[in-house]
């Protein structure tokens, strides 16, 4: 077996504004005075919680498929493209 060429935490994003719990699997949490700043939580500042390393992924390649019994009836297939070409909303 040949050593992978990269550490599964070596490309890690970088999360400058969060207390970190741990580093590798990645947790962090906003410091509570970041919070409090606004109303809404801005994105670089939601909790994150990873038990694995965040995956480098090709998007040319990379599909999304969603499946299941009662779910769909038949299995459906989408690009990371074709995720782009929804309409998109923001709720709040």
């Amino acid at each position: 077996m040949e050593p992978l060429s990269e550490q599964p935490y070596d490309s890690e994003p970088s999360r400058p504004e969060l207390l970190v719990a741990s580093s590798e699997p990645f947790n962090g949490e906003p410091p509570l005075s970041r919070l409090v700043k606004q109303y809404v939580t801005p994105t670089e500042l939601f909790f994150v919680r990873n038990h694995s390393a965040v995956p480098s992924l090709d998007v040319t390649q990379h599909c999304v498929v969603l499946n299941g019994p009662g779910f769909l009836e038949q299995e459906l297939s989408f690009s990371v493209a074709d995720l782009f070409k929804f309409e998109q909303h923001t709720v709040t």
